[in-house]
């Protein structure tokens, strides 16, 4: 009989190590899943449909805007107002830092408060591979009135959003 209670202790340890070596593979297991499915999206998201538009260049700085037509969405706010997404690119004359040639921009467009807002900011090398990807619902912003190329891209994307009437999805 004495015997049988050091069997239930290691089975009891044996038990135990068992179950934190199956926590800690779920664990790895799910950080692996979670990893694929990152880099799955990533994928995709690059090879959607893309029909950019030009909106603007700006002769100071080089850079060119785009709008794409294929990736604007409709839905509505609170108070019933339209709001329009879209995904607009930046092709920067200069690297904006280096090794950073473009970016693409999620923006949100609030057609009668003419207000604008980003939700995502990706960055790309030269070769068009994303470097970086954040996340973000800014607060909202009036677009203003004064002549500056910024004022006229809010306007290009405003009068895109706000105006198009092809390919818009319904939300």
């Amino acid at each position: 009989m004495a015997s049988t209670p050091a069997v239930t202790v290691d089975t009891k340890l044996i038990l135990n190590s068992l179950i934190l070596l199956l926590v800690n593979s779920m664990g790895k297991f799910l950080l692996i899943l979670s990893a694929i499915a990152c880099l799955c999206q990533t994928a995709i998201a690059q090879t959607q449909s893309r029909r950019w538009v030009r909106v603007m260049s700006n002769a100071q700085t080089g850079n060119i805007h785009y709008f794409d037509v294929d990736s604007l969405v409709s839905t509505t706010d609170e108070m019933g107002n339209p709001i329009h997404s879209f995904d607009s690119r930046i092709v920067f004359g200069n690297p904006l830092e280096p090794g950073v040639y473009s970016a693409i921009i999620t923006v949100q467009v609030n057609c009668p408060e003419r207000s604008i807002r980003t939700l995502r900011f990706e960055q790309y090398d030269s070769q068009g591979s994303i470097i970086s990807r954040e996340e973000s619902e800014n607060d909202w912003y009036t677009i203003p009135t004064p002549d500056t190329p910024t004022v006229h891209v809010m306007n290009g994307f405003h009068t895109l959003a706000c105006k198009s009437n092809t390919n818009v999805v319904n939300r």
